[in-house]
């Protein structure tokens, strides 16, 4: 039985890949972040008329957490002005319900809505 010995090859650094880098973007360039917002900001009133009013907790509506759960999903799955549109929309109901907050409108009782003033997220 004869017992060879493997060749032994000289190191050579590290192998560059010889194919092209992506170049792809985020989706969140500036003019798509602002076409996205002028879209969601004409079409919101309207999604909100259709959309069901199931639940009212405080400051949170059934049409922010739907409109946000959308948003979120748009965002991890899509690209390009959809992911930017779902950025905005995200972004844009975590204000409406910080600002409600901020506001002190915890109930939707009309003593409490006089005092502090009109909703205006209240589409």
């Amino acid at each position: 039985m004869v017992f060879r010995r493997k060749a032994r090859r000289a190191y050579r650094g590290f192998k560059r890949s010889r194919g092209r880098r992506s170049r792809g973007s985020s989706g969140l360039s500036p003019m798509n972040v602002l076409l996205a917002g002028a879209i969601y900001g004409a079409a919101r009133p309207m999604v909100s008329k259709f959309m069901p009013d199931m639940f009212s907790f405080g400051p949170i509506d059934s049409d922010n957490v739907l409109i946000g759960v959308a948003g979120y999903y748009g965002m991890k799955k899509s690209s390009g002005l959809i992911k930017a549109l779902s950025t905005v929309a995200l972004g844009s109901e975590v204000g409406i319900v910080t600002a409600r907050l901020s506001q002190g409108m915890i109930g939707n009782t009309a003593s409490q809505s006089s005092q502090s003033g009109v909703d205006p997220y209240n589409y």
